[in-house]
């Protein structure tokens, strides 16, 4: 029985990764070479506290497409998470060298940097993800085909609360008392 990736993405949306785990594991038993699924099933095991399984499938991902930053965000997440940050960091630079306007990575590289304690780091690399997002949203509003909202990656907004905590530490660390 052939799996629909729309119920897959309907389950992401309600944010029912266990539900979607075994859909996607029999979709790449069909589809083994499909990237975005094997990305997909990282995310779902992520998000339900499996950072093993996350890995394994985000390394498979990444082996069949390493062109991708959300890839790259994800596994450098999962990366963190397990508290390998210098692998972390590696990773959002990777992420950032294919799309250097990609603000995802530099924000998860600055709330690394501040896990890891280095808040002038931290700071500068949030600067960085600032001026990122900035010369996106520039781009997309100056484009021919200029949207009436910014074009957000598929399932941005999974990242919606790890940037919202990632926010929330940066302005308590560095913006106490109204100065930078």
């Amino acid at each position: 029985l052939e799996v629909s990736m729309d119920e897959i993405h309907d389950l992401f949306h309600r944010r029912e990764y266990d539900r979607a785990i075994p859909l996607l594991q029999r979709h790449l038993g069909a589809h083994p070479k499909e990237w975005n699924a094997w990305y997909l099933l990282g995310q779902a095991y992520r998000f339900t506290g499996d950072l093993a399984q996350a890995e394994s499938a985000l390394a498979k991902a990444l082996a069949l497409n390493d062109q991708e930053p959300p890839v790259l965000l994800a596994a450098g997440i999962v990366q963190q998470l397990a508290g390998r940050f210098d692998a972390a960091l590696a990773t959002f630079a990777r992420a950032n060298v294919l799309n250097p306007d990609y603000h995802l990575a530099y924000n998860s590289a600055a709330f690394t940097y501040e896990k890891m304690g280095q808040l002038e780091q931290a700071q500068a690399t949030y600067e960085l993800a600032i001026q990122a997002l900035f010369r996106d949203l520039s781009r997309q509003a100056d484009g021919p085909e200029a949207p009436d909202v910014p074009d957000r990656e598929p399932f941005g907004e999974l990242w919606v609360d790890y940037t919202l905590e990632a926010n929330r530490r940066f302005l308590k660390t560095v913006m106490q008392d109204g100065k930078k």
